[in-house]
């Protein structure tokens, strides 16, 4: 939506005595805002394991012809972006996911994440960064098996140190977005596959994450269904 801006008025000789000098003017109209900053920046990131002869680039990008070596990854996604990333095995898939959830650091290479480079975080803000700037949807689901549906949306806010009132309510809107709010008090051995991921979805979203990540989404998993609950909670 276009912001409305307040008139501009320039006052005195200026504003009365020439024309084209008052509110229409370009000097009278306000600067237009910046564009915000990609959500995920990649700047010549590689991976690699191992020394030697025993080293392995799992995250390189395309060799150059010329020289043979390797430029690393450059990637940028913007807010609203849906993107899937797709290729073969050992391709460097899980590797790029791994370092996108700061679940491990790239070898060379920055990653800015909403703005910050995480590069930078020791492990406790890198927790941070995890709890409230990503959402995770596991293959899984990984939910517990001892705590009912409300209780496990529940935990990322418990871990941010969100109040229990504050915590329960927005559990339950998360919970009624993605249609579960009558299964609130049901454990995952009493929910189907389909509303197991359900609920992780919720607890995936309930912290307005600035990303989220799900791995190896399953046939149930369309395009759709996370665009639309996304769209819901940040809209």
């Amino acid at each position: 939506m276009t912001p409305r801006w307040p008139s501009l008025r320039l006052r005195g000789p200026t504003a009365a005595g020439k024309p084209g000098a008052g509110e229409d003017s370009p000097a009278a109209r306000p600067a237009p805002a910046a564009a915000p900053p990609p959500v995920v920046e990649l700047r010549r990131v590689v991976k690699t394991y191992g020394l030697g002869d025993a080293e392995v680039h799992a995250l390189c990008g395309p060799a150059d012809p010329v020289s043979g070596a390797a430029p690393g990854v450059d990637l940028s996604i913007h807010q609203g972006d849906f993107v899937a990333i797709m290729g073969s095995s050992g391709s460097g898939k899980s590797t790029l996911m791994n370092i996108l959830g700061c679940l491990d650091a790239p070898t060379s290479g920055r990653y800015l994440l909403d703005g910050t480079d995480v590069g930078h975080l020791d492990e406790q803000q890198l927790s941070l960064v995890r709890n409230r700037k990503i959402g995770f949807v596991f293959q899984s689901f990984n939910l517990v098996p001892r705590m009912t549906a409300v209780d496990q949306v529940e935990l990322p806010l418990a871990y941010a140190g969100v109040k229990p009132e504050q915590r329960r309510r927005r559990a339950v809107a998360a919970l009624t977005l993605v249609g579960m709010l009558d299964r609130a008090e049901h454990r995952p051995n009493e929910l189907s596959g389909g509303q197991q991921q359900r609920v992780a979805v919720a607890r995936a979203l309930v912290m307005a994450p600035a990303m989220l990540l799900r791995t190896s989404p399953p046939a149930t998993w369309t395009a759709a269904a996370p665009m639309n609950c996304w769209g819901s909670w940040t809209g």
